[in-house]
């Protein structure tokens, strides 16, 4: 099993153009790290410094303890399945799983044991013979993901291995990577995307990155954690509204008092003026700030229901069968979103009271940091 080490890692180009900023990191040996981040925060250009594509303008990195900074990709012990397959047209699925192994002068009898028996795992044993021509999307990933396992890497390297394909089959092989790497425990995994729910659906470990003035101010990673750490304990608000779908609610407020055990909360005019008692949960808040208050859209309950309760009007409804989405009125041009589970009565026009369960809320200061409850 091998770890890997990101040390202080920053990425420029053209000198002053800075993309990856004061990138620390451990990823352990046999764990799947998902970088996760909006498009441009650099994800697939840290991915491409682990494989030794890209070169690291400053920092350290580490792979099983061996320092790779001057290391040429063929030499690290890691194997990378990239989002277009680059397949070899034509030549067979077989002989597209062996030619790495065939350059590296590998012998013939484990060349054809290594193919056989990622064949096997990966379901494509019966189409070893076919040109990538006669694949699916779906099989061509499989037999891409068949080329990496064959050279026994230490380390597997994902680059948006699923954007290529249709929704179905998305879900079908998030599962089965999922099962290769329970398969192939020895190796660590790094993989990179940007849709949440593969993050959340495969990682041990997830990495979300920023961009931007917030990369530059605050480092290019904005929260490390398990993925429902994550969800449930964002650091900050673009954590909070990264993750989750739809995204967090929020609605500026001031905190009118506080006690032991209770936080009053006005929120302004422009987000509903209401007057809100939540409990503190030892949260450390003093009246008069002014604050942020998130609540994801599953925990805005319909009814009045004693607590913390918003009374807005319906804007629009979206049924999905299993759940309905209600948009509320909210801050302009960012209506509120309910959650609701089933087919929701609620009409565009009505006045409908909503309620927040007491600890189902989160939040922020007024530089966007999350209060945490003690």
């Amino acid at each position: 099993m091998t770890q890997i080490t990101l040390q202080s890692i920053q990425k420029n180009y053209a000198g002053s153009v800075q993309v990856i900023r004061d990138v620390d990191l451990d990823i352990a040996a046999g764990e799947f790290c998902v970088f996760l981040g909006p498009s441009g925060c650099g994800k697939s250009t840290l991915l491409r410094m682990i494989a030794g594509i890209e070169s690291i303008t400053a920092g350290d990195l580490h792979i099983g303890g061996v320092h790779m900074n001057e290391v040429p990709p063929a030499e690290r012990e890691v194997a990378m399945v990239f989002q277009n397959y680059a397949l070899y047209p034509h030549m067979s699925l077989y002989e597209n799983m062996a030619f790495g192994l065939r350059q590296a002068k590998v012998d013939k009898a484990e060349i054809h044991r290594r193919v056989s028996e990622a064949a096997e795992v990966l379901q494509i044993t019966h189409m070893l013979d076919r040109l990538p021509k006669a694949l699916s999307g779906g099989q061509r990933q499989r037999v891409a993901i068949g080329r990496a396992i064959v050279r026994r890497p230490n380390v597997f390297l994902f680059d948006e291995p699923l954007s290529n394909l249709d929704a179905a089959l998305r879900v079908h092989m998030r599962t089965e990577i999922a099962r290769l790497h329970r398969d192939f425990q020895r190796a660590s995994a790094v993989y990179v995307t940007h849709d949440q729910t593969e993050a959340m659906a495969l990682a041990d470990k997830i990495v979300l990155l920023r961009a931007g003035e917030g990369m530059l101010t605050h480092g290019s990673i904005a929260q490390v954690g398990a993925p429902l750490d994550l969800y449930h304990h964002p650091r900050d608000m673009f954590v909070a509204s990264f993750l989750g779908s739809p995204r967090m609610n929020f609605l500026p407020a001031t905190v009118q008092a506080v006690d032991d055990h209770t936080l009053t909360l006005q929120t302004d005019a422009s987000a509903g003026g209401e007057r809100l008692q939540l409990p503190r949960q030892g949260r450390r808040v003093a009246a008069g700030a002014r604050v942020t208050l998130g609540i994801r859209p599953e925990h805005l309950l319909p009814g009045d229901m004693g607590g913390a309760t918003l009374l807005r009007t319906v804007q629009q409804v979206e049924h999905f069968g299993e759940y309905s989405y209600v948009y509320l009125q909210g801050l302009p041009g960012e209506p509120l979103i309910a959650k609701v589970p089933g087919r929701s009565s609620a009409l565009a026009g009505d006045r409908t009271p909503f309620t927040v369960p007491d600890p189902a809320y989160h939040l922020f200061d007024d530089a966007s940091f999350a209060i945490a409850a003690q």
